[in-house]
Order: C-alpha cells, then sequence, then structure tokens
C-alpha cells in the first residue's frame, strides 16, 4: 500500500481493505474545489439560458433578414442598394453560424 501512495496509485479496493483493517468503512467523494453543487449547478444554468437567449436572438436576425430578401424576391425587385445590404446581412449571419457550429464541435 505504501508503494501505491508514493506512486498516487492507489486502488478502491486496496482503500476498502485499509478501511475494514481499522474496522472502517471506505466512503469517496467528488467535491468542488470552491462553493457547492448548488452553487456550480445555478451557475450551469445561468450559462445555459444566457446561450438560449443569444441562440434565439442570433435566430430572430437570421429569420428578419431572410424576411426581407423573400420579400424583395417576391416583389422582383433586384440590385437596390437596401436589397444588397439585406443579402449581405443575410449572408453574415449563416456564416457567423457555421463559424459558431464548428468551434462548438
Amino acid at each position: 500500500m505504501e508503494r501505491a501512495e508514493w506512486k498516487d496509485k492507489i486502488s478502491l479496493q486496496g482503500l476498502d481493505k485499509e478501511a475494514r483493517a481499522m474496522s472502517c468503512k471506505l466512503v469517496y467523494a467528488i467535491v468542488p474545489y470552491k462553493g457547492s453543487f448548488e452553487e456550480h449547478a445555478a451557475n450551469e444554468v445561468k450559462h445555459l439560458v444566457q446561450r438560449q437567449k443569444e441562440e434565439r436572438r442570433r435566430k430572430r436576425k437570421l429569420a428578419v433578414a431572410m424576411a426581407g430578401v423573400s420579400k424583395t424576391m417576391e416583389k422582383g425587385q433586384q440590385g437596390t442598394e437596401v436589397d444588397k445590404r439585406r443579402i449581405r446581412k443575410l449572408v453574415e449571419a449563416i456564416r457567423e453560424k457555421i463559424i459558431e457550429e464548428g468551434a462548438a464541435r
């Protein structure tokens, strides 16, 4: 057991055996470095909600841009500066989404 301690390699079976030798039972746990599990869970929920809000905001922005392009196409108008800006915004929104999804993987 002592040799394993020096190597930082102690098995649960070995610890359990040592605990029994001392008329004890082995109990092990994972605990956060700071705070409590509740605080960690609350932070995770906050981050998740924030990401979901950002995602909804991006989707709305994309939908607005797409709607503008659709209106332009339906009217048969082509080449105006407003149309070009709408298309650029749509392309930029799609590009950001692709880059973001690639980074998330």
